[in-house]
């Protein structure tokens, strides 16, 4: 049995009369195809499958340090699930909460920026140092002028005069959520003690209180250090447009 297994390994490799002749280079089609692979793997031209002979068989006592690119069962639909998340782990997993988020429909808020090119209109949440403008969330299908100009006449007792609001543009205020500003250009800036908000929330402790319990009207450098920061981005993107002197819309007296 032992003879018959190393005359057969002789034979297989021992040069056969079309090698010798210079013909072909390999001894069998399981050499030429070792060769080949071989010669087309670049991972086994840059010796990452190990050493190998001639005919392209790895050499005894040595194991490849190649893996099979597809691994156990299970394994590349792991992977393509991967890609397909960005990453493994916790990374996939954030990256498919911001897919999630980005599928969801953005809710718009709708706000006025009452001025008179000096002063900006602010409302004080109540319980906190915040500021902010007359401003909330758009009802499904409302118009965002009609929702701006409701939000001001809730939160502050002033009603625009038809055709006084000019819009300012849609901007991305925070994750999953635009805010749509409108100006209205007053010829005198409103009193603070006679603004009422009507715009309520329940608190932690069940009371039912206003959502802004004062209002100043401060210059514009100051207003924007008051709100915060992303309302503050945005109003220094609008501030060269509402501060500068309006003369093609009429002036309304608050």
């Amino acid at each position: 049995m032992l003879r018959r297994v190393a005359c057969r390994r002789r034979r297989q490799n021992e040069p056969n009369d079309e090698a010798r002749a210079g013909t072909v280079g390999e001894a069998s089609d399981a050499g030429r195809a070792r060769a080949w692979v071989a010669g087309r793997n670049p991972l086994c031209a840059a010796g990452r499958l190990g050493p190998r002979d001639a005919a392209g068989r790895a050499q005894p006592g040595r194991r490849p340090a190649f893996r099979d690119p597809v691994g156990p069962r299970g394994a590349e639909p792991a992977r393509r699930r991967d890609r397909e998340h960005g990453g493994r782990g916790a990374r996939g997993a954030l990256s498919a909460r911001r897919v999630i988020a980005s599928s969801r429909p953005r809710a718009t808020s709708c706000g006025v920026v009452v001025t008179d090119g000096l002063h900006l209109l602010l409302g004080r949440f109540t319980g906190l140092a915040l500021w902010d403008i007359p401003k909330g969330l758009a009802d499904p299908g409302e118009d965002f002028e009609r929702a701006a100009a409701r939000e001001l006449a809730e939160e502050t007792g002033l009603e625009a005069p038809p055709g006084a609001l000019r819009p300012l543009g849609l901007h991305r205020y925070r994750p999953g959520k635009d805010l749509a500003l409108f100006l209205w250009r007053v010829a005198a800036m409103p009193d603070p003690a006679r603004l009422v908000c009507r715009s309520t929330f329940r608190a932690r402790d069940g009371r039912v209180l206003p959502k802004f319990d004062a209002f100043a009207t401060p210059p514009w450098d100051e207003a924007i250090t008051r709100v915060g920061r992303n309302l503050a981005r945005v109003l220094g993107e609008v501030a060269a447009r509402a501060r500068q002197p309006a003369l093609d819309q009429p002036s309304s007296s608050a």
